[in-house]
């Protein structure tokens, strides 16, 4: 194993023919231009209407989210009251709908469901 010489300064006129390659701790630290230039997503406003905060889409909004989120094939069901017992709705739900096929049902908030489809003909 070579031991490498320690740095020397450099003479008056003379170049370093060591140059590193290396980026130095601070060029890593040092903020991308990429991540300055960023377009920040625009946000629909809010609105309250019945004193409920309630945010306004498109279709097409509304479409493209779907897809992303492969809510295409999804329903969200709204408890009038109650408390939901998730373990017994997953097994009543599907036998409801009568869906022979698969179903995801999750729990959205304390009286909101999403359920979701895996075949379209159990969503129409």
């Amino acid at each position: 194993m070579a031991a490498s010489p320690s740095p020397q300064p450099l003479a008056v006129g003379e170049t370093n023919v060591n140059l590193s390659t290396k980026a130095s701790d601070a060029m890593i630290l040092k903020p991308q231009q990429t991540t300055q230039n960023l377009l920040k997503p625009i946000l629909n406003p809010i609105e309250f209407i019945h004193g409920e905060p309630t945010m306004r889409f498109t279709m097409e909004e509304r479409e493209q989210f779907a897809r992303e989120e492969d809510l295409h094939q999804a329903v969200m069901i709204k408890f009038s009251y109650g408390k939901l017992v998730l373990s017994e709705l997953r097994k009543l739900l599907p036998r409801q709908f009568d869906v022979k096929g698969n179903c995801k049902i999750g729990k959205l908030s304390f009286r909101h469901l999403l359920v979701r489809f895996n075949l379209y003909e159990y969503f129409v």
